[in-house]
C-alpha cells in the first residue's frame, strides 16, 4: 500500500477508508426523545396550557382564541388567492377576446387586399400591402429581400441543434422563467393542525371541552378515576365537551349510554379521540425520525 493511497480519492468507487471519512452520508436515523412529543394539555398552536380549550373532529386540542385567530387569517390569504385567480382569469378573457378580433382584422385586410388587386397580376402580396397603403420605401424592400435571404441560408434543423449543444451562450441556451398558472383555490379552510390527515375545519364545528382540573389547578385529570390525563387514550363527548380516559367512558358512560356527569344522552359515534400526550416509547410513538443527505453538498 503506497504512502498516500487513503487519501486518493479520483477512484470510480468508494473505498472503505472514504467511507469512514464521510459523514451524514445516506439515510440518517435518529430516536426522538419525549421532549420532542407535544404534551396533552398543550395548544397545537401556542404549544402552551390550552385556555378555554376547544377541539375539532379530529380530536386536535386549541385554544379558542389561537384557532380563531387563525381560521380569521386563513380566510384572508383565501380572499387574496381568489382576487389574484380572478384577475389571471379575466386577463385570459381579454387575451382571448383580443386574438378573436385580431382574426377578423386580418380576415377583413385579407379580402380588401384581394380585391384591390389588379386582374392577372402576379405581384407580390407583401410588397403590394406596402405600395397601396403609400409606405413603402426603397429600404423596406432592401430589408425583405435581406430577410429573405437570411432565411435561406439558415441551419437545418438537425445541425442548429448539434450547434446549440457545444454554444451555452446562444439565447436558446438560456433558462427562461415560466409564468406559473394559478389554480382555482378553494374556499374551505385546514384544520391548522397540519397533521397527516389534513382536513377541513368550520368554526361552527369547534367543540367546546370541559375539562376537569385537580386541586391545585395545575393537571387536567378524569372526573370519574381522578388521575391525570397525559400518555392514556382519551375521549370527549361531542354534544356536552366532558373528557375522560377513554376506559371511563367505555366502562361508565357507553352501557348507560348517557354522561355521566351531565346524563346527556350519547351514542359511540359521539366520542371523539383526542391527541394524549406524546412518549419515547415505540409501540405507543413512532420515536424514530429518518433524513436522507446526499453524499457531497458542495
Amino acid at each position: 500500500m503506497s504512502r498516500h493511497s487513503k487519501n486518493n480519492t479520483a477512484l470510480g468507487i468508494f473505498t472503505y477508508a472514504e467511507k469512514n471519512m464521510l459523514k451524514g452520508y445516506g439515510s440518517q436515523k435518529n430516536r426522538l426523545g419525549k421532549d420532542s412529543f407535544k404534551n396533552f394539555e398543550a395548544c397545537t398552536l401556542c404549544l402552551t396550557r390550552v385556555k378555554d380549550p376547544v377541539c375539532c373532529e379530529k380530536g386536535h386540542l386549541f385554544c379558542k382564541e389561537c384557532v380563531i385567530t387563525n381560521l380569521i387569517q386563513q380566510k384572508k390569504d383565501k380572499e387574496k388567492e381568489i382576487e389574484i385567480w380572478e384577475r389571471q382569469e379575466q386577463a385570459k378573457r381579454l387575451l382571448a377576446e383580443k386574438e378573436e378580433q385580431d382574426k377578423f382584422v386580418k380576415k377583413v385586410e385579407q379580402f380588401e387586399r384581394k380585391e384591390t388587386l389588379p386582374s392577372g397580376s402576379k405581384i407580390d402580396l407583401q410588397e403590394h400591402e406596402f405600395e397601396v397603403k403609400g409606405i413603402v420605401k426603397e429600404e423596406e424592400k432592401e430589408r425583405i429581400l435581406a430577410i429573405k435571404k437570411l432565411q435561406e441560408k439558415q441551419l437545418q434543423p438537425d445541425e442548429k441543434k448539434d450547434w446549440i449543444k457545444t454554444s451555452f451562450w446562444v439565447p436558446e441556451m438560456t433558462p427562461q422563467a415560466h409564468k406559473t398558472e394559478v389554480k382555482k383555490p378553494t374556499r374551505k379552510l385546514l384544520c391548522p393542525s397540519h397533521a397527516a390527515d389534513d382536513h377541513f375545519l368550520k368554526l361552527k364545528n369547534l367543540i367546546d371541552l370541559k375539562i376537569k382540573l385537580d386541586s391545585e389547578e395545575k393537571e387536567f385529570i378524569c372526573p370519574l378515576c381522578n388521575k391525570t390525563l397525559s400518555q392514556q387514550k382519551i375521549g370527549a363527548l361531542k354534544k356536552c365537551g366532558h373528557t375522560m380516559c377513554l376506559d371511563c367512558i367505555k366502562k361508565y358512560c357507553l352501557p348507560d349510554k348517557a354522561c355521566t356527569e351531565c346524563s346527556e344522552k350519547l351514542k359511540k359515534k359521539d366520542v371523539i379521540f383526542l391527541k394524549e400526550s406524546g412518549t419515547s416509547f415505540a409501540s405507543h410513538n413512532k420515536v424514530e425520525a429518518e433524513r436522507y443527505t446526499p453524499a457531497f453538498n458542495g
